[in-house]
């Protein structure tokens, strides 16, 4: 679990929450006995469920108070975060580069899987304000199951950087996954606004566009995909699908 330290006034501005909020909620985790009482520990999930009661209170009726699922489609499910990272040496971060490299190398091969997680893991250490690293562990630790872990990991990403397109994609995946299919073509768009040639988010789109029945929508995402994908297996299946819409 990934846990930070902030004042109560750097959560206020993260989460868009009052003084009064945070503290009735109880959504930052336990305020820290300090002289000044001014440091909270949060968890990056607890951050997240800030931000969507954030929305909440703003827009009523988007969320539902009790479970915190959105009752209705909202307009963007990437908050503006401001993830705070410390400052890294120039050594720290030759190093982090150089691992993060050996890391990529491996972690494709089914027996360096575990070696590339420890070596990723090493990385955000090193070096914790870079997104790809987190981006590839979570797939990692997505392919052994280990879902919600992979979804912090996504998240984290976003936050350090909103444009990482890869990023986006998996968290539609994640969320087509979980049947939550207006949630997960917001983050399709947003990767397609940032590559519009990244052919993978628009076969999230499609299974989306189907599952809610806008046939119309899943064609063109259909048709997208066939036109940037590389993959012609995949491309096989596209068409077929495509086929089936008519």
């Amino acid at each position: 679990m990934v846990i930070e330290r902030l004042t109560l006034a750097q959560a206020i501005r993260l989460t868009g929450l009052s003084k009064k909020e945070l503290l009735d909620l109880d959504i930052t985790g336990v305020a820290k006995a300090t002289r000044r009482g001014r440091v909270v520990s949060y968890n990056w999930s607890q951050l997240r469920r800030a931000h969507r009661i954030a929305i909440l209170l703003r827009t009523p009726g988007t969320y539902d108070p009790k479970t915190l699922k959105p009752k209705r489609r909202v307009v963007s499910p990437l908050a503006p975060i401001a993830y705070l990272v410390p400052r890294v040496s120039f050594k720290a971060a030759e190093e982090a580069e150089e691992l993060f490299a050996k890391a990529c190398a491996i972690d494709d091969d089914l027996g360096s899987r575990r070696l590339a997680e420890g070596m990723y893991q090493r990385v955000i250490v090193l070096n914790p304000g870079l997104a790809s690293p987190c981006v590839n562990l979570g797939r990692l630790l997505f392919l052994r199951g280990l879902e919600r872990e992979a979804e912090g990991l996504w998240v984290r990403a976003l936050a350090l950087d909103p444009g990482h397109t890869q990023a986006a994609h998996n968290m539609a995946h994640i969320l087509l996954l979980r049947n939550d299919y207006e949630t997960a073509i917001q983050y399709a768009l947003h990767a397609i606004k940032g590559d519009s040639r990244f052919a993978d988010p628009y076969w999230t789109l499609a299974e989306c566009w189907t599952k809610l029945g806008n046939t119309k929508n899943a064609r063109e995402c259909w048709v997208s995909y066939i036109k940037y994908s590389d993959d012609e297996r995949y491309k096989r299946d596209a068409w077929a699908q495509l086929t089936k819409l008519g």
